[in-house]
């Protein structure tokens, strides 16, 4: 994925969570036979605004200027 396009991956995620997205976990190596974990509301809350800050540490490693060498 290029740069550009995992940018904006990331930007969608994020306004999508912001949107409110339902968050799902799935436990389970092949997506079939997973099984989903319905999260408690505040556990789910949380874990929405955890993964929004992740997600735009991301982004702005993703479009900060690289630092020139000492």
């Amino acid at each position: 994925m290029s740069e550009v396009a995992s940018d904006r991956h990331w930007r969608e995620t994020v306004e999508r969570l912001r949107g409110g997205e339902p968050l799902r976990v799935l436990i389970g190596e092949k997506l079939y036979s997973a099984s989903e974990i319905v999260l408690a509301p505040a556990f789910a809350a949380s874990l929405r605004t955890d993964l929004i800050a992740d997600i735009e540490a991301q982004i702005a490693g993703l479009t900060s200027e690289p630092e020139p060498p000492s």
